[in-house]
């Protein structure tokens, strides 16, 4: 697993917001009343007094092969 952080602004997490199927599904109006209400409630936020927020991410990595033809492992 491969972790690391990320800094987000207000614009920031609006703008993640609208990478969720519940979002995109949405599309137009619906969509962008979505982002609107995100980027309001991030702006009162105690975690974002200061303007931005750390986002601890975290990647899983998968490593596969061909049942057939595959090459021997390292």
């Amino acid at each position: 697993m491969v972790e690391f952080a990320i800094t987000a602004n207000v614009d920031d997490l609006a703008g993640l917001s609208g990478t969720f199927s519940v979002a995109i599904g949405g599309g137009g109006p619906e969509r962008d009343a979505r982002i609107e209400a995100v980027r309001e409630r991030a702006r009162t936020h105690p975690a974002l007094e200061e303007g931005a927020v750390e986002l601890p991410m975290a990647c899983r990595c998968w490593r596969a092969y061909r049942t057939e033809g595959s090459p021997e492992p390292a």
